[in-house]
This record gives structure tokens, C-alpha cells and sequence, in this order.
């Protein structure tokens, strides 16, 4: 799990009920600032969230975001760009992620959490995916993958000098981890 130096002090899930946390990612308030605040919800009660599946980054490089009126809730940089990114202008947005949701000191509670990631992903409204990776919009790949579902199958192509724009997407670790 996410190597961070938290000293946040997390609510006690209810052990074998289903329960799990979920981030309440507040609106913009500045340019910077990420906050939120956790909550407690059972699977059970099927509570309307998203799920965000993303790869750490690089553990030694982490950033500060406001969880619970506690600053210094670290996380990695990556996590830090896709919280910038997923946060509204004006709502608050519900979502699941492991490193924020489950408390990863606490091997028990980490344990049972893991076991039910299976059930988290596939109750997800939307399941969210932060590769963390420069996409030029204008390249004809990109315009051809955004309107896939409207041009089916036959209007891809397959002509490489449109596809190495876009090569280095499926390159990414993200598509080598186990469960992806």
C-alpha cells in the first residue's frame, strides 16, 4: 500500500458490515488547495459514489491536502494532480480511493478493505481512471478514440503514423498491474 507519513486519526469501521469511507472532494475554493472530508457508508446501503483506479507514482513524492480540517494529509504527487483535476467547480464529488479511504496503518482494517475492493469497483457509479499522462486533443488518435462509441469498429483504422501519437497510453505501468 501507499508508503505516506499520515498521522490522520481515522473513525473505526465497523469490522465485517460492509462499511467503507468515502471521500467527500469539496468544490474549488483557490487554484491549490485540495479538501475534503470522510465519511462512513455501508456497501450495503448502496451509498452513490465513483471509484478512482490510478498507480501511486513514486512514493517519496508526495503533497499535502486537507482531510477533515487536518493540512498535512499527505499523499503521493500523482494522487495530489488527480484529486486537482476531479474536484468541481461547485459540487462535492463522492468518490473511493484506496489511499485516502482505507486507513493504511491498520493492517486488520487494510486487510478486509482489500477484500472488498471487488464489491467497492463494481458498486461504483463511475469508475475513474487517472493515468496522469499529456494527451495533445488534437491529434487525429485522439479525435478517433473520443468518438469510438459513434463510429464503431470500422472507422478506427489502423494507420500507425495517427497511432504513435498515442502509443506511450497503453505503455503505461497502469496497464501492467495484476487486476487491470
Amino acid at each position: 500500500m501507499e508508503k505516506t507519513s499520515n498521522s490522520h486519526e481515522y473513525e473505526s469501521l465497523n469490522v465485517g458490515s460492509h462499511e467503507i469511507r468515502l471521500l467527500e472532494l469539496l468544490p474549488v475554493v483557490d487554484d491549490t488547495q485540495v479538501c475534503g472530508r470522510l465519511i462512513k457508508q455501508s456497501l450495503d446501503q448502496s451509498p452513490v459514489y465513483d471509484a478512482l483506479s490510478y498507480t501511486w507514482g513514486d512514493p517519496t513524492q508526495t503533497v499535502s491536502i486537507t482531510i477533515d480540517g487536518d493540512p498535512a494529509f499527505q499523499v503521493t504527487a500523482n494522487l495530489g494532480r488527480a484529486l486537482q483535476y476531479l474536484r468541481l467547480e461547485q459540487d462535492v464529488r463522492t468518490i473511493w480511493i484506496d489511499s485516502i479511504c482505507i486507513n493504511q496503518k491498520d493492517v486488520k482494517e487494510r486487510s478486509e478493505q482489500v477484500s472488498l475492493m471487488r464489491k467497492i469497483y463494481s458498486n461504483a457509479a463511475t469508475v475513474r481512471v487517472w493515468l496522469d499522462l499529456e494527451v495533445n486533443p488534437a491529434d487525429p488518435a485522439y479525435n478517433k478514440l473520443w468518438f469510438l462509441q459513434t463510429i464503431g469498429d470500422s472507422g478506427v483504422g489502423d494507420e500507425p503514423e495517427i497511432w504513435n501519437s498515442i502509443a506511450h497510453i497503453f505503455l503505461d505501468l497502469y496497464w501492467y498491474r495484476l487486476w487491470v
